[in-house]
């Protein structure tokens, strides 16, 4: 019998201070550099490693993309502005984080989801706590708020 798919965590959305961001930064790529530097660190200390060439994160032209090997498995960050209710200050960075697949299979086959029990999520927690406040979000709650 096949394993009923749920709806599992897929990304958090970090509060950070205001200084991280400008009005000459359209795409918050300030503020998303910090957050990936952060987010290194704490991956380093929770055991993954980081390919030479995605160390400090590859600029985009919609923010941060990060990669890191966790038991030879390969996970990709996106790490971007994300926005918040109307009129509420704009200071969230949201990090997308999903097993790695590659270009091409990502342009022909669904998204698969990390297991439940991956322990990706607690850390990913676990670094939210760091900062002034931080929300964990399902694929579905994403889908609804971004």
């Amino acid at each position: 019998m096949p394993e009923e798919r749920t709806d599992q965590y897929v990304a958090v959305v970090v509060r950070i201070p205001e200084d991280y961001f400008s009005d000459e930064d359209e795409i918050c790529l300030e503020a998303a550099t910090y957050v990936c530097t952060l987010l290194e660190e704490h991956l380093i200390q929770d055991g993954h490693t980081v390919p030479e060439s995605y160390q400090g994160g590859c600029s985009e032209d919609w923010g941060v993309y990060f990669e890191t090997v966790l038991a030879d498995e390969k996970i990709e960050y996106g790490i971007m502005f994300f926005p918040e209710e109307k009129g509420a200050e704009q200071r969230s960075i949201m990090v997308r984080y999903l097993p790695w697949q590659g270009f091409w299979k990502s342009l022909f086959f669904k998204q698969p989801d990390l297991a439940a029990a991956h322990p990706l999520h607690e850390s990913m927690e676990r670094f939210g706590k760091q900062f002034e406040s931080y929300r964990m979000l399902t694929q579905s709650q994403l889908d609804q708020e971004y």
